[in-house]
């Protein structure tokens, strides 16, 4: 930490999060995927990696999760114009990186804000509603972590651990949108002023851009919950085939032990034999598969991976998955639709085979 500065480094920020899990330097850089000589050098100060990244190796090593927020700064006082930008100065930026990879650029300002956005959302009892709709789907999306979570504190199995980890991006689409909503609701611009109706044309409406962020970030959710009830579906089927492989190994080894006392036929003796290779052959390829389906670092066992409630959670994923399209289906539009004509941008792609889940 730079006491000067009043700014965390990424080292420093690993470095506490490592001694909080009770994990040596060895094997939170096997967990995160690093090379020792690379973390103390991160560690130490001498290398300033980015903020992703440090998510990133944070999320794979431990139980923790970095969430980034923006607050004024009480030592530098603003006044005027500046007094909106300073109390919400990332209105629209994306810490999370599932959402950032999915969100169009133009919808992601990097200053935090569009230079210019006409109020042509909707009015503000429309965004009360719609971010209390947002609002019940974040949750419902975050309900199975949840119960992982207290899974995990009271069993302590390792699968359970793991899926809180691999699953961590559902509910960060919900998020996004119900978090921008708020912002807006907060200070709504008035509609355009008109010539002879008034000193409003009507109520105050959220901006054209920030909508359509907004409707962008609801499609991101069904698709992160989509992909998520794949991967669960995939971590089932995984652990049903390798289950059904060990099978036919034990099948094949009995009838190898048979052969062997009984059979004078060497033909059978040997076709027994090629059953057994073919049987511990189909047993390693679907182990793989299986061990595909956890995490990185060794955790879970091979044994734990699909005995975690997989298929439950794949049916629920599915279902939140399509509260969610659906959701996006009643926001999306005719402003929603316009942004996306003038602005060039590219209808939400909801197909999670081009999107799996990151893993």
């Amino acid at each position: 930490m730079n006491e000067d500065e009043q700014t965390i480094a990424g080292g420093w920020l690993i470095r506490e999060l490592r001694t909080r899990s009770r994990l040596g330097q060895a094997e939170f850089a096997a967990r995160a995927g690093l090379n020792q000589t690379v973390l103390s050098r991160i560690e130490s100060g001498a290398q300033d990696p980015g903020f992703a990244a440090v998510q990133q190796w944070i999320l794979a090593a431990t139980d923790y999760r970095v969430v980034l927020d923006a607050v004024p700064d009480p030592l530098q006082p603003r006044s005027g114009a500046d007094n909106r930008l300073a109390a919400d100065p990332l209105l629209l930026r994306v810490s999370d990186e599932r959402v950032k990879e999915l969100m169009p650029r133009a919808l992601r300002p990097s200053i935090g804000r569009f230079e210019y956005d006409q109020p042509a959302g909707p009015a503000a009892d429309a965004a009360i509603y719609w971010q209390l709709q947002v609002q019940r789907l974040n949750a419902r999306a975050r309900e199975p972590a949840a119960r992982l979570q207290v899974a995990w504190s009271t069993f302590h199995d390792e699968r359970d651990r793991d899926l809180i980890h691999q699953l961590g991006n559902c509910g960060a689409g919900a998020t996004q949108a119900a978090d921008v909503l708020g912002a807006c609701l907060r200070d709504l611009s008035p509609a355009p002023r008109r010539r002879g109706r008034g000193k409003h044309a009507g109520p105050p409406r959220i901006g054209q851009l920030v909508w359509c962020h907004v409707v962008y970030a609801v499609a991101i959710e069904a698709l992160i919950c989509q992909s998520a009830a794949a991967f669960c579906r995939a971590g089932a089927e995984a652990t049903e085939q390798h289950q059904r492989a060990l099978l036919e190994v034990t099948r094949a080894q009995r009838e190898v032990e048979r052969t062997e006392q009984g059979a004078r036929d060497t033909a059978m003796r040997h076709d027994a034999h090629d059953r057994l290779v073919e049987a511990q052959a189909g047993e390693r390829a679907t182990g793989e598969r299986r061990a595909d389906c956890g995490r990185v670092g060794g955790t879970p066992r091979l044994e734990q991976i699909g005995m975690a409630g997989e298929r439950i959670l794949a049916e629920e994923f599915t279902a939140i998955s399509r509260a969610a399209r659906g959701l996006y289906e009643q926001m999306a539009d005719d402003t929603f639709r316009q942004c996306l004509y003038e602005n060039a941008l590219p209808t939400p792609d909801l197909d999670p085979n081009r999107h799996p889940i990151s893993v």
